[in-house]
């Protein structure tokens, strides 16, 4: 980020919020910001997670090493963008395959069972 930040004055980053079911999302942008550690004091929660917390014990930062994913909270604006998408119908694999009107011939066995060696 630090080089980013040095070549371009304006950095912005674009959040998309999804939900569980991938069928509404809330899409926002917030400048892209330098962190100093020392702003923050940090802590290791019941979970073994790294936690960031401001000086108000707000949690700023999640960094969850098993996973290796670092999360930086933030708010939702407001006036952020609220969509919702309608899930599309099922695709049945007889479908597809008669839409590239698939032949058998197009497979060939070169060996049965066993490994490649």
């Amino acid at each position: 980020m630090n080089i980013a930040n040095d070549h371009y004055s304006q950095l912005r980053t674009s959040i998309l919020v999804r939900s569980d079911d991938l069928l509404s999302y809330t899409l926002f942008e917030e400048e892209t910001l330098r962190y100093r550690t020392t702003d923050y004091h940090w802590t290791v929660n019941k979970n073994g997670n790294l936690i960031g917390l401001d000086k108000n014990e707000r949690i700023c930062f999640t960094w969850q090493p098993h996973g290796s994913q670092f999360t930086i909270h933030t708010e939702i604006p407001k006036n952020a963008l609220k969509f919702t998408i309608k899930q599309p119908p099922k695709l049945e694999k007889k479908d597809i395959l008669d839409k590239i009107h698939f032949d058998s011939s197009w497979i060939t066995i070169v060996k049965k069972g066993g490994r490649y060696d």
